[in-house]
């Protein structure tokens, strides 16, 4: 035995069954939308709370499931809060939150430049290492870094208003 007792398969409370409606009251009136196989959980409740939302889980109810519909909307405001937080955050975003990755093929770029860059982040590499692994060591260190948009975009913009003026000054002199 299952630990259920005579329940059937359709009357367990843990799968929505085909006519089990939402579990929830949408401002004073109880959904009448079928249930789906989202659980109106804890962590759920709690963002209904936070975002205001006039819903309430029904007291009568024999269940915890919600429709889509509430499910979508539970979502959308929770996506929002994330969109939000991610963009007023100052910490940098970690790169599998980037909507697409741009490849670089680093064995395209001189073996001079990949030496520099070496150089320059100080990358532990072995003596006599070819051009092919340097590049991947390289591309694996570049793909690794995380940057602040806003300051680098900042700084660029800063560089180039002084280099106009350094040299509009010097044509002057």
């Amino acid at each position: 035995m299952n630990g259920l007792g005579v329940l059937d398969e359709s009357q367990r409370l843990d799968i929505p069954s085909t006519n089990q409606t939402c579990c929830l009251v949408d401002g004073g009136m109880r959904c009448k939308r079928l249930a789906g196989n989202a659980s109106y959980s804890k962590r759920v409740q709690r963002t209904v709370q936070q975002k205001h939302l006039k819903l309430v889980a029904d007291p009568e109810a024999k269940h915890m499931f919600i429709c889509d519909s509430h499910k979508n909307t539970i979502q959308h405001f929770r996506n929002k809060q994330k969109n939000r937080e991610g963009r007023s955050s100052e910490q940098h975003a970690d790169l599998s939150d980037r909507p697409s990755q741009i490849d670089i093929n680093f064995s395209l770029l001189p073996v001079s430049l990949l030496r520099r860059y070496k150089r320059h982040f100080k990358l532990a590499t072995r003596p006599g290492i070819n051009k092919a692994q340097l590049a991947d060591i390289v591309a694996k260190h570049f793909s690794k870094q995380q940057v602040d948009e806003k300051e680098v975009l900042t700084h660029f913009l800063y560089t180039c208003k002084n280099k106009n003026r350094q040299e509009n000054s010097e044509s002057l002199s």
